[in-house]
């Protein structure tokens, strides 16, 4: 089952819907280089959302900077998974919008 979309912009095609990831985040260095690529083709499109992405990063780094012990960074990488998916379903929260949260945190961290 193949549940991607896509769509023809001139010679290019945009493919929406989830694919398999060709490698899986488990550090807080490999989380930071992704990040930072997510971060900056989105802010070619959207530069208005450059604030939004720099908080939403602090808070993640904070996170993996309060627990040294790398074995808990997966809860936090899972904890980030939960955020974006909950904030990719509903259009009035940001990711810097932390408080609406809170329930995932107590769940991850």
């Amino acid at each position: 089952f193949d549940n991607r979309r896509s769509q023809q912009l001139g010679e290019f095609e945009i493919i929406f819907g989830s694919s398999t990831p060709a490698r899986k985040v488990t550090t807080h260095g490999e989380w930071m280089i992704c990040w930072d690529q997510f971060c900056n083709a989105v802010t070619f499109l959207m530069p208005w959302r450059a604030g939004e992405l720099n908080s939403y990063r602090a808070h993640i780094t904070n996170l993996f900077s309060a627990h040294a012990n790398p074995s808990y960074h997966v809860n936090v990488i899972n904890y980030d998974k939960a955020v974006r998916i909950r904030a990719s379903e509903r259009r009035n929260i940001l990711l810097s919008d932390i408080g609406s949260f809170t329930d995932l945190f107590i769940t991850w961290i």
